[in-house]
């Protein structure tokens, strides 16, 4: 599958009309009229409860899931905070470079500049391949009797770590709800990408 990657008349955003997670959440009830990517116009929005998109908001963007119809689920990340904007496409490409060597620790990804329309502006935002599994923190409280698993749990975070510093990578953001665990303890696969660091960055901000 292949993410629009071209970007036309890139869009000048000011750092006024950031939207925040809420905005966000409305927009998005519309793929199709919203998001420029044609993979993700034809995607239904996860609802919650309410009938509202679901969103895991963080401390610098919030995230939506999509399924597509056919069977793809993404996860879509809007930034509702405007710093480092002016090099955020760079960082990202950087990273994405990176994630894409270590296909058992990462999730592939794709930054879109003119990724979703709020009014008339359009903003970027991180489209990536849905991740499965618990977060660390609920895989560890789910396995406090299952000794096993969390013994794998421990070779997987030390397998990952030591593959981590090799490369000179460091994720930045290393906690419970950034880490997912699945297949009984023996994968993990981290998200989160905002604060990364790959060789390649060296030097900046």
């Amino acid at each position: 599958m292949r993410l629009q990657t071209a970007v036309t008349e890139p869009p000048v955003v000011s750092v006024a009309a950031w939207p925040d997670a809420v905005t966000f959440q409305e927009a998005i009830q519309n793929p199709r009229t919203v998001l420029a990517d044609p993979e993700l116009q034809d995607a239904g929005v996860v609802l919650n409860r309410s009938g509202l998109p679901l969103a895991y908001s963080g401390r610098f963007a919030v995230v939506f899931r999509l399924q597509t119809p056919g069977g793809a689920d993404w996860a879509v990340r809007c930034f509702t905070q405007s710093a480092h904007a002016d090099e955020r496409c760079a960082r990202y490409e950087a990273i994405a470079r990176h994630v894409a060597r270590f296909p058992s620790g990462f999730v592939p990804f794709r930054y879109l500049e003119r990724g979703i329309r709020v009014g008339q502006t359009w903003f970027p935002l991180v489209a990536m391949r849905w991740a499965e599994g618990q977060t660390l923190g609920r895989f560890v409280e789910n396995h406090l009797d299952n000794p096993p698993a969390l013994v794998h749990l421990c070779d997987g975070l030390n397998r990952l770590l030591e593959s981590l510093e090799r490369e000179g990578i460091a994720h930045g953001d290393w906690q419970h709800d950034n880490l997912l665990v699945s297949e009984g303890g023996r994968r993990i696969t981290l998200v989160d990408y905002d604060g990364m660091y790959v060789p390649e960055l060296a030097g900046r901000v």
